[in-house]
This record gives C-alpha cells, sequence and structure tokens, in this order.
C-alpha cells in the first residue's frame, strides 16, 4: 500500500533530495531567504532518475520571475499550478507533470544565478507517495 510523506531539508543556494525508494512527486514547496547582496536569484527545479546521472534528467522548471535581494520569497510546484510567471502575496505557483522516480531518483532545487552561495538560505518540502 502507498504512503504519504513529506520531507524537508535546508541548504544554501541549493538542495537536493535523494530517495531510496520509488516515488511520486506530488508537491515541492520552497521558501528562498535572500541575502542583502545584490543580483536576482533564478529558483529552479530538476528532477533525475538517477541522483548522480546528468542523463536521467526527466524534468526542469524555472520560476518565471526572479527574486532580488533581502526578500523571502515561496515557490510551489505542484499539478494543476497555473501561475509560473508573477509573485502573489510572495509566492509563485509552476505546474508540475505527474512523474514517478524510481529507488536512486532525485529531487533538486537551486538558484542558478548563485548571487550569493554563503548567505542566501533555501528549504525545500516534497510531498511524496511511497510506491
Amino acid at each position: 500500500m502507498a504512503s504519504i510523506d513529506t520531507v524537508k531539508k535546508t541548504g544554501i543556494n541549493a538542495v537536493n533530495i535523494d530517495f531510496e525508494y520509488p516515488v511520486k512527486i506530488l508537491y515541492v514547496h520552497a521558501a528562498l531567504v535572500s541575502s542583502a547582496a545584490v543580483g536576482n536569484r533564478q529558483l529552479e527545479m530538476e528532477e533525475f532518475l538517477a541522483s548522480a546521472d546528468a542523463a536521467s534528467h526527466i524534468f526542469h522548471a524555472a520560476a518565471g520571475a526572479v527574486q532580488a535581494a533581502s526578500l523571502t520569497r515561496h515557490y510551489n510546484f505542484g499539478e494543476g499550478f497555473q501561475q509560473p510567471t508573477v509573485f502573489v502575496s510572495g509566492t509563485i505557483e509552476h505546474p508540475l507533470p505527474s512523474l514517478v522516480l524510481p529507488a536512486g531518483g532525485r529531487v533538486r532545487v537551486f538558484d542558478s544565478a548563485n548571487i550569493d552561495a554563503a548567505a542566501d538560505a533555501l528549504t525545500v518540502f516534497v510531498q511524496i507517495e511511497r510506491l
């Protein structure tokens, strides 16, 4: 029987979440707290069939708006979301296709602009269904 779990991980600039069992990704939430360093952050999310294998890359999404310095913004990725290009009340929502990752799969959330890798704080929650 499948079960629903939530995985939380924090990091600076990038967060990788690896799975030891097959999962369906239901929802991803990321909160990025940007430092005072000037520059626009670009949050992106990727899914891989194998954690360390770039050739197994199966999904990529970039938020349709950037985040400036000294802000907290929330990024939601899930089925049915339709607001990928603008923040509303500090939140942007990006559609996520229905995907199943095998054991060894990875979800990666990161700031591709890498403005202040030492001070920007990123927290990621991934809701999964274990298969």
